[in-house]
């Protein structure tokens, strides 16, 4: 069976010119390099495209973070706005009959590295204790500043309150004492 088959192979050979020959392995290997194009470049051009669309998709997703994050932002108190906040506090406290020791801001942040940041506010008033609660309600209805009252220290008539507030802006600001 072998020897028939080499015999059929070298009868076809003996028919096939040298210029025949040639343009047959010419056209073997071509299409050989077609079929390897076709089964290795098509299949990375199509992952070429999702790449590309998936791109596109986080591009989108991207640019409605950034849009989501600006209109959040506006909500956020600006640092800029912070001393007339205080000032106001510091009115409704002395409109009220207290007292006022000291009012401190503490950065709870590094200046400048952040676009939002906690800001510390220390306020101790001597006065009636019941009225701080109204005071402290009033502040944060009227002034557009939210600040989260964490500790309230009440001995006698001197009032401490501990609170923050999130700010957005410029981390740069005045240590008010009075």
């Amino acid at each position: 069976m072998v020897k028939g088959f080499s015999e059929n192979v070298r009868r076809i050979l003996d028919h096939l010119s040298l210029e025949r020959i040639i343009v047959l392995g010419g056209l073997s290997v071509l299409l050989t390099a077609l079929f390897l194009f076709a089964g290795l470049m098509i299949p990375l051009g199509l992952q070429t495209e999702e790449r590309l669309m998936e791109g596109n998709s986080l591009r989108a997703q991207i640019r409605e973070l950034e849009f989501q994050h600006k209109e959040t932002s506006k909500l956020i108190p600006q640092s800029a706005d912070l001393p007339a906040a205080v000032s106001d506090l510091r009115d409704r406290f002395l409109a009220n009959g207290f007292q006022i020791e000291e009012i401190l801001l503490t950065p709870m942040s590094d200046p400048g590295k952040v676009s939002l940041h906690q800001t510390g506010i220390r306020i101790i008033v001597t006065g009636e204790k019941a009225a701080v609660f109204t005071v402290l309600t009033e502040a944060q209805k009227n002034n557009g500043f939210p600040f989260l009252v964490q500790e309230i220290d009440i001995k006698d008539s001197r009032i401490e309150i501990q609170a923050r507030i999130l700010l957005a802006g410029s981390n740069k600001m005045v240590n008010s004492g009075t």
